[in-house]
């Protein structure tokens, strides 16, 4: 299996026509997933507070936070379930443990994975940040639409394609 055409040594834009109805693929410059990420990646454990999740968003100016059990992703935080699951419930932020509003078994993609594979799996679950894992299971970060969008000067058809609702599926 040789080299998807597009990678290399700096990436490079691919137009190609056919083969995806979505009209998402071959649009943004491809290159792997790794080369997205950053150093670092946020993370909490499950039993940490819904506070302290809280405050590592806003510290690390992040939306969502992979949450870990033994070193392992068991979950998903993001700002909206914070609100959503625990303000507006009026549970105690202090009290509650992440585990309490996580997102169970998150949607994952390998960071040997290509962009454009990562914008079709957003489109088809409508995601808006999915977490990168190694091969080992591991995390590794979180790849955000943002970033997808800012690899070419297509960004906005391609925020606006992952946001559309998929033909297949029925309101």
């Amino acid at each position: 299996m040789g080299v998807p055409r597009g990678f290399g040594q700096g990436g490079g834009a691919t137009r190609e026509p056919g083969g995806d109805p979505a009209g998402l693929r071959r649009v943004a410059i491809r290159m792997l997933i790794r080369e997205l990420l950053p150093r670092q990646v946020v993370t909490a454990d499950a039993d940490t507070s819904i506070e302290d999740v809280a405050t590592r968003m806003r510290d690390h100016r992040v939306g969502i936070l992979p949450i870990l059990e033994n070193g392992r992703l068991v979950g998903v935080i993001t700002d909206r379930d914070i609100v959503v699951r625990t303000v507006a419930q009026g549970s105690n932020p202090r009290r509650e443990a992440a585990s309490s509003i996580m997102t169970a078994c998150p949607i994952t993609i390998q960071e040997s994975a290509d962009t454009e594979d990562a914008a079709v799996l957003m489109r088809s679950h409508r995601l808006h940040r999915i977490v990168v894992v190694r091969d080992n299971g591991t995390v590794s970060g979180v790849i955000s639409l943002t970033d997808l969008s800012l690899l070419d000067g297509d960004a906005l058809e391609i925020l606006r394609r992952l946001s559309e609702k998929p033909k297949d599926q029925d309101s």
